[in-house]
């Protein structure tokens, strides 16, 4: 009798394992699937919404403020910096953070500034961060710097194509929509060229709805709320 037993469920053994080969197969197939049509259905719609910000008039997009706060010699700094002073957006400024002006970034924000003049840029020196997070510290300076109601905050080591203030922007000019955030990418930073930062709009709290930044928070409209709020350090 247990002779035959042995076989037998060896037998069912290798039928349950089977079936659940077959389930996890079937199920990893119809995963695959849905995340295809989701990816065209994306790509469309991505698609779809390049064309009609391309198609908004100059006038639509209101003045905007890139916050930058800089600290060290980063490997392609210049380069990264630069992108944000090669923008095809009508009206903006560049606001770079930096604790001293021994600091080895501010020189080259300078030298960035000094090669396009035709963009508003200047240089706010935090001084020793009061705070425990130093970033947060000078952003919060930063910000005390312009009378903007739109802002980017970008790290220094972010680098975007010419349209990202057209891309990043538009979504907020939807009443609904207080933040958004852009997902990025990394790649060496010998051929750097990714296309993630912040958003940030100042005035009344809203809704998320965008996911293509990389962090923003919406501020309290100043008229009914003089606190201020800083960003989270990324």
């Amino acid at each position: 009798m247990t002779l035959t037993l042995v076989p037998f469920s060896l037998h069912i053994l290798w039928l349950a394992l089977a079936a659940l080969a077959a389930v996890g197969l079937l199920s990893s197939t119809v995963f695959l699937v849905m995340t295809i049509v989701a990816e065209v259905r994306h790509v469309r719609w991505a698609r779809s919404e390049q064309a009609r910000v391309d198609a908004m008039p100059a006038s639509t997009f209101p003045p905007v403020t890139i916050l930058k706060p800089v600290h060290g010699a980063e490997e392609q700094l210049f380069a990264n910096l630069e992108s944000f002073f090669q923008q095809d957006y009508p009206n903006y400024e560049v606001i770079f953070g930096v604790r001293d002006a021994e600091n080895p970034a501010a020189r080259v924000a300078e030298e960035v500034r000094q090669r396009h003049p035709n963009v508003a840029s200047r240089i706010m020196f935090s001084g020793p961060p009061e705070w425990p997070n130093a970033k947060v510290f000078s952003l919060d300076k930063m910000i005390t710097a312009s009378a903007n109601q739109y802002f980017i905050i970008s790290d220094s080591d972010v680098r975007v194509a010419p349209n990202f203030l057209r891309n990043a922007i538009a979504p907020l000019l939807d009443h609904k929509v207080g933040l958004i955030t852009c997902m990025y990418r990394g790649i060496p930073a010998s051929a750097r060229r990714c296309p993630g930062l912040a958003a940030w709009h100042r005035g009344t709290a809203r809704s998320p709805e965008d996911s293509t930044t990389r962090t923003a928070r919406a501020r309290g409209n100043r008229n009914r709320n003089r606190q201020r709020r800083t960003a989270p350090a990324p």
